[in-house]
């Protein structure tokens, strides 16, 4: 799980991004994105957990679909955590 949170950490500094503001881009609270970063939550599922709850469908259903505007995280998280991009959004658009 560290593992994780640290190319979570390095891709956060790589775009000069707060905690708040990377916890923003995937639909997380502050707290449980640090907690993520910090290696104490395992990330795939804390993350496929936000993004059903944001869009109101089953998590497993997020493996089977593209992402969508409302998950607005870079490509490069889903490259990390073995989720399907989809379409390519920038950093910039929240």
């Amino acid at each position: 799980m560290r593992t994780t949170g640290l190319k979570l950490q390095l891709l956060r500094e790589k775009h000069a991004l707060t905690l708040d503001e990377m916890a923003f881009r995937l639909c997380l609270s502050p707290q449980y994105y640090a907690a993520i970063e910090a290696g104490f939550v395992d990330a795939p599922s804390a993350v496929l957990d936000a993004f059903a709850l944001v869009l109101g469908i089953h998590s497993e259903d997020i493996l089977k679909m593209p992402c969508t505007e409302k998950c607005c995280a870079h490509p490069e998280i889903y490259d990390m955590l073995g989720l399907f991009a989809g379409p390519k959004f920038s950093m910039d658009r929240a």
